[in-house]
């Protein structure tokens, strides 16, 4: 089973600057999700580009997690023009889940 979460509500990133994006899901109940147990992976995505964030889920257990990048992630990044936050996350029950946010690329 998969589900998809889409968020209307934009992210902004700064080309050629490091990423750096704490998210916390919870559940419509306002309760954190415990990620205990999953796996995650991610990746900001425009065009036929692909660039890998890392992914910490040191918190796991509240859950929080913490998507990061270098700086050369994100020099090619268009300005003014939409990307996407792609986020999977696979429960410990091997539910997967992907959410997916609008990312605006800005020059510094």
């Amino acid at each position: 089973m998969s589900r998809i979460a889409r968020s209307s509500q934009p992210l902004y990133q700064t080309v050629n600057r490091p990423v750096s994006w704490p998210v916390a899901l919870s559940a419509p109940d306002g309760s954190a999700i415990n990620l205990t147990g999953a796996t995650a992976q991610a990746a900001l995505v425009w065009g036929s580009t692909s660039k890998d964030l890392t992914v910490s889920l040191s918190a796991a257990s509240s859950g929080r997690i913490l998507l990061t990048g270098a700086a050369a992630l994100t020099q090619d990044l268009p300005a003014g023009r939409l990307a996407e936050l792609q986020l999977i996350v696979t429960d410990s029950q091997g539910v997967v889940t992907d959410y997916v946010w609008p990312v605006v690329g800005e020059t510094p």
